[in-house]
């Protein structure tokens, strides 16, 4: 679920270096069953250097229905998720999606698998995205001319977000951790937060925004069920989905 700088619960005790409530190491989930606990497991040592690999008692399922990749043919939405939004390459930057105009936002993990997809630019976004970023481009799709571009923003643990899911409207949620490195947004590190809900079968992809000033935070991409705890949500950010793919968003 995260590496690189993640943030270990408040309430854990660890041996382990921080900073501004940042460990510099791994976090991993745990069926409840094999873990009932947050905790340490052995540090992962490459050389001399050991890292932390904090573990979460929690199982992860991604919000999509069953039945494969999503139709790029859509329009507006996909066939197994939800779009967050419109993209655009970035102008006067390098263009690593080789997008030729504009397309839609959505998770990743509806819209692609490790082989090509048939009317998706470009066909293999793994090469792109690599395993960590649950984010894909889906096109072409020309953005309305009413379209506003979306200021994205970080994530704060305790802020309040709006998810806007494939019903329509949106609801509310509060971010409760966060897996966002500072000044590192490599496509080798994922970069999310858990909010404090979650949702329907197909609404991965959905935008979620900051309640208070209306920036895009992430987009939500499935269900964390803790153990003992009501389910909770997990957001890919939005500021390592803007970074490396070389796009602006647009509503």
């Amino acid at each position: 679920m995260g590496a690189g700088f993640v943030r270990a619960p408040q309430e854990l005790e660890t041996p382990f270096p921080m900073a501004e409530g940042f460990l510099f190491g791994f976090c991993v989930f745990a069926a409840p069953e094999q873990r009932a606990q947050p905790g340490f497991l052995p540090p992962l040592r490459v050389g001399e250097a050991l890292f932390p690999l904090l573990v979460l008692p929690a199982e992860y399922a991604p919000r999509m229905p069953p039945g494969g990749p999503a139709d790029p043919t859509d329009g507006w939405g996909t066939a197994q998720g939800t779009a967050a939004c419109w993209a655009r390459p970035k102008a006067a930057v390098p263009n690593p999606m080789g997008l030729s105009g504009d397309g839609i936002l959505t998770a990743g993990h509806v819209a692609m698998t490790v082989s090509a997809v048939a009317g998706m630019t470009p066909g293999n976004v793994y090469a792109v995205a690599g395993f960590a970023i649950d984010a894909a481009v889906m096109g072409p799709a020309p953005a309305p001319a009413t379209a506003a571009p979306l200021a994205i923003g970080p994530s704060v643990v305790g802020a309040s977000v709006d998810v806007y899911t494939q019903g329509g409207g949106f609801a509310p949620a509060t971010v409760l951790l966060d897996f966002q490195p500072s000044g590192y947004f490599g496509k080798n590190c994922p970069h999310r937060a858990i909010i404090d809900r979650g949702f329907a079968p197909g609404d991965s992809g959905s935008l979620a925004r900051d309640s208070r000033v209306g920036d895009g935070i992430g987009i939500y991409i499935g269900d964390v069920h803790p153990a003992g705890g009501p389910t909770q949500g997990a957001c890919q950010l939005l500021e390592q989905v803007t970074m490396e793919f070389g796009i602006d968003l647009f509503l």
